[in-house]
């Protein structure tokens, strides 16, 4: 088997979607379904610097994985619509495969002083998977976290009424400036138990935050600021997510305010509201890990898809 690395240029797209829809093709249908990988592949090579790991057998293509190389010193293998794992033609061995496209993935980033490499693996039911977390282990990815996405069928549940304790108050998000709300986020993450902040830089974490979602959570009802004495200590992001559903993309509490019920008390304003407002679902992702998946749990939220982030770390 031959290994080679390639900018999207020298890349037989037509080729590399076909094989994508061979054992990918759920996520892409119909009778242009080759057509819409590729013009996939060409959308994500013009948003930003990608690699192809490419893997030949006797002239055929076997298997294949995408870098997408990220700021400071990262990438990504194969975003989720590839589903994180290397691509590997049916009736090959798989690990075989994928082990040695890994391997050059790695080498590479090895010689361009690349700090991490991260793939999402599947985790059905978001269970772990010991044997397969073994594996990985031995290509050099250690498990960073275990990430699940979570549901709630408001009907569902009864809500309680919310008692907001003596010296707090409620308000909409729009409330507080952009500053505030990071500051906010930064201080609970750092003291906080979420692995995916804690393995972050400065300028990812940053990057991050302004990926969830401010503008359009700050037309949400359901997105509302916690404080006390004009401090902000908690506020809570909502998402629109489809006709009737909503998204949390984000809820945190200070650490100087933690354990005190407070994180539950933003949970049920949530639901409360979403249900004032005729929305029947809410959704989120949280790290199986944390203290919040329990919370998530405890009021009805039910886990329906998994995946273990892994992780290459450059040696020093």
């Amino acid at each position: 088997m031959k290994i080679n690395i390639h900018t999207w240029d020298k890349v037989d797209l037509d080729l590399v979607a076909r094989l994508t829809y061979t054992v990918r093709g759920g996520h892409w249908t119909g009778s242009s379904a080759i057509q819409e990988i590729v013009g996939w592949l060409q959308n994500e090579f013009a948003a930003r610097p990608r690699l192809a790991v490419l893997a030949h057998a006797e002239d055929a293509l076997v298997g294949w994985l995408m870098l997408v190389i990220g700021d400071a010193g990262t990438a990504e293998i194969n975003p989720w619509q590839l589903g994180g794992r290397p691509i590997v033609a049916p009736g090959r061995d798989a690990r075989a495969v994928r082990a040695q496209l890994l391997q050059a993935a790695t080498h590479w980033a090895g010689e361009k002083d690349l700090r991490r490499l991260t793939l999402a693996a599947p985790m059905p039911g978001g269970e772990a998977d010991p044997e397969q977390e073994a594996w990985y282990r031995a290509q050099g990815f250690d498990v960073q976290l275990r990430y699940v996405e979570m549901r709630c069928c408001l009907s569902e549940q009864a809500i309680p009424a919310v008692q907001i304790p003596q010296g707090l108050s409620i308000k909409p998000l729009r409330a507080a400036s952009e500053e505030a709300l990071y500051a906010c986020y930064y201080d609970a993450f750092e003291n906080g138990d979420a692995r995916f902040f804690l393995a972050q830089d400065e300028p990812e974490r940053k990057a991050y935050f302004d990926t969830l979602g401010l503008p359009e959570a700050q037309d949400e009802p359901a997105s509302l600021i916690l404080t006390k004495d004009q401090r902000l200590i908690g506020f809570t992001y909502v998402l629109p997510y489809g006709a009737g559903n909503r998204h949390i993309s984000c809820m945190c509490v200070h650490p100087g305010f933690q354990g005190r019920g407070l994180g539950k008390l933003l949970l049920q304003l949530i639901m409360r509201q979403a249900i004032k407002d005729g929305h029947q679902i809410l959704t989120l992702g949280t790290e199986t890990e944390m203290r919040a998946f329990e919370l998530y749990r405890k009021h009805g939220f039910e886990i329906t898809e998994g995946s273990v982030i892994y992780a290459w770390q450059r040696a020093g």
